[in-house]
This record gives structure tokens, sequence and C-alpha cells, in this order.
């Protein structure tokens, strides 16, 4: 497993955390809390320990999700909400349950054929808006060697001199290439040198072995 981020200012909104979870499940948490600043920081703070806790109690992606919005929308200043995608990983299995609250879709790179698809999981909306809110959950199953990119908004959205966004091509290119997670955000950082990056980046990807 391979994570990394790069703030866009000296305080940073993007976030990624493995909530222990029990026997071979492993959890695995990205996100992105909106705004910027100590505001955002000490939102994230309190949004991690509230996570650890929540996936402590709850089983399941969307019953994680569902009890974190509700405790979120109740305490978060107005305006402030955060995108989380939340997996759970089968070890033993490479069985992956997942509910994505608002964030980006991930990539997914399949071993056998070199296919990299962009897979938009089932879920909600962002957390911390309204308190009421009922998320989904899917599953997916990965074969030996398979790899997973969970991402934030601003690896897709870094644009360069002309405005052209990286988007999902070029990135989709740099995970079949089989570069590491840092090497990927330095095409990047490269790609948007002298253009517009106003947001976070944040990768990280997991391989199941098998």
């Amino acid at each position: 497993m391979e994570a990394k981020s790069i703030p866009a200012a000296a305080v940073g909104g993007d976030f990624y955390d493995f909530p222990s979870q029990s026997g071979d499940w492993l959890g695995v948490a990205v996100g992105d809390v909106s705004g910027k600043g100590v505001p955002a920081a000490l939102f994230m703070a309190k949004l991690i320990s509230d996570l650890r806790f929540t996936a402590q109690r709850h089983g399941g992606p969307a019953a994680i999700l569902r009890a974190l919005n509700a405790e979120l929308a109740s305490e978060a200043r107005r305006g402030m909400f955060v995108t989380l995608q939340y997996l759970l990983l089968d070890a033993a299995s490479g069985t992956i349950r997942a509910a994505n609250g608002g964030n980006v879709p991930l990539l997914w790179h399949h071993a056998q054929t070199g296919e990299t698809e962009l897979v938009d999981l089932p879920g909600g909306p962002p957390l911390g808006i309204v308190p009421e809110t009922e998320y989904q959950e899917g599953t997916l199953a990965l074969s030996p060697g398979d790899r997973l990119v969970l991402l934030t908004d601003g690896v897709l959205e870094a644009a360069d001199a002309r405005g052209e966004a990286f988007g999902f091509d070029r990135l989709a290119a740099a995970v079949a290439s089989g570069s590491p997670v840092a090497t990927v955000l330095d095409e990047v950082l490269e790609f948007s040198a002298d253009g517009a990056r106003r947001d976070d980046l944040t990768l990280l990807q997991l391989t199941w072995c098998g």
C-alpha cells in the first residue's frame, strides 16, 4: 500500500487514514474537507478521531458513513462538510466493501487485462450537510495483482498554463504504467507547474497480492 498527500497551502484539507478493523478486514479512507487553513485542519482532526471511533461501532462502510454524517451534521460549523470514500478490504479473499460520500471515483487497474477503469461506487452526498441521509454500499472482487487508486479531486483538476486539466486519461495511463504513487504525483506537479493548482493532491494505491 502506498499513499501520499501534497497540500496546496501550508495547511491542507485532504486526508487518508486506515481505521483498524477486526480479523482480516482493513479499513481504508480518503477524503477532502471543505475549506483551507486552521478551521479545515481542526475539522479534519476531529473527523479522523470520529471516524476511528465510528468504525469500531459500525460494521459496514454504508453504516459508518451514515453514523459519521449524522455526527458531523449536528456539530459542523456552517458551510463545513467532507467528501469521504471508505473501503473495507478482506485481505484473505480480495473482497472490497465500499461506500462513497461525494468523493471522486476510484481507479481499478486489472492485472490480468491491463485495463484501468474509473469506478463510481454507490454511496451518497458529502458528509455533514443533511443529518438524515442514507448511504448505499457496493462490492468489488479483486484478482491477484489488481490495484485500486483512491484520490481527491485536486489530482484530476490540476491544470496546465492553457487551462487543460490533468484528467482521468493521463492519470489512468500513469497508473497503468505501474509507477509508484510518488512518481504519479510528480507527473501531476510537472504538468501543472505553469498553470493552476489551487487544491491539495492525494493519491492512495492499494495492491492485493492474493
